[in-house]
């Protein structure tokens, strides 16, 4: 599973409501495509978090790289958290 979040974006919203709408319109959109392009399931959407199942664990990292690639990231960002993989 993956889980997603926009850092800041309750701020943002706070700030510029048109453009963070926006935003996450765009945001929503390219991670549903990259969910569905990797196998993926949309478990759970609440503002700007997502929780996505996958069967195989490198659908969710490719995932990963497709969302981040969307999201105009080059280089991968530093990880916070873990990963964990396992048989269900």
């Amino acid at each position: 599973m993956v889980s997603t979040d926009i850092e800041g974006f309750s701020a943002l919203m706070a700030q510029h409501p048109a453009a963070a709408t926006a935003a996450l319109a765009a945001h929503n959109a390219a991670l549903r495509s990259a969910a569905w392009a990797n196998a993926g399931f949309v478990l759970e959407q609440e503002g700007d978090s997502f929780l996505i199942a996958f069967y195989e664990p490198m659908d969710a990292v490719a995932f990963c790289m497709q969302a981040r690639a969307a999201a105009g990231g080059g280089a991968p960002a530093p990880v916070s958290g873990s990963l964990r993989c396992s048989d269900l």
